[in-house]
């Protein structure tokens, strides 16, 4: 049996896969279940088996592709925040295309959005990130959502938050609100530590904050992503 660093038997993630393809239900499932901390419990194909699938396992995690074939995504997301007892973490499995669903998914709580296109690495770093209550949005992903907020902004708002940064402090800005740090951000990025530090010394002054969360404060306050509500 696998132990925390206390001594204590660590606790293995009870997961639920929802895809409508076979084939991405046995590649996730071929990921995710050699890890000694997670748990594949069920594999289904709708949004209505996962919610059944989330009551009957008690699940801490549902992996849910989009589109989801019978309901909309909103009631999909609704329903299995509401299956009782502890509503599990999700992480919705989309194409970076579509951008207006990623800020969707952001508005109604949802903490991790992935590629369908990700590595095996990526989506078990996030699965891990979410689970421990962290965000988990990739680079890109992150970046799409800094364009399509912006785009969302109403015109009298834009001039104000675009010019206090220029477009790769917003996306330094983005990734650190994603809950990346600055070692995560220099290889997402392809720059040094340094030029991050110095890309969010940047950032702290234009916008005269103390710190990075209040930086990531400002993120949320000025549109640029939409605070996830408190479940």
């Amino acid at each position: 049996m696998q132990r925390d660093a206390a001594g204590s038997p660590a606790k293995v993630a009870r997961v639920v896969i929802c895809d409508q393809q076979t084939m991405v239900l046995a590649g996730l499932c071929a990921v995710l279940s050699p890890e000694s901390d997670l748990a594949v419990v069920s594999e289904v194909r709708t949004a209505a088996e996962a919610i059944t699938a989330v009551r009957t396992h008690r699940a801490d995690l549902v992996l849910l592709g989009v589109p989801v074939p019978d309901l909309d995504l909103a009631a999909a997301v609704r329903r299995l925040a509401a299956t009782g007892g502890t509503a599990p973490q999700l992480i919705l499995m989309c194409t970076e295309r579509e951008e207006e669903l990623l800020l969707d998914a952001v508005r109604m709580g949802v903490r991790g959005v992935v590629s369908r296109s990700c590595s095996s690495t990526e989506l078990l770093r996030d699965v891990r990130a979410v689970l421990a209550g962290k965000p988990a949005l990739t680079p890109t992903m992150v970046g799409r959502l800094i364009d399509f907020a912006m785009r969302a902004l109403p015109v009298g708002q834009q001039p104000a938050v675009a010019a206090a940064l220029s477009r790769r402090e917003l996306e330094v800005l983005g990734l650190i609100a994603s809950g990346l740090n600055d070692s995560e951000i220099a290889e997402a990025l392809w720059v040094s530590k340094a030029t991050v530090r110095s890309h969010l010394h940047h950032v702290l002054t234009k916008l005269g904050v103390p710190s990075r969360a209040h930086a990531v404060a400002f993120y949320y306050q000025h549109g640029l992503a939409v605070a996830a509500p408190t479940r």
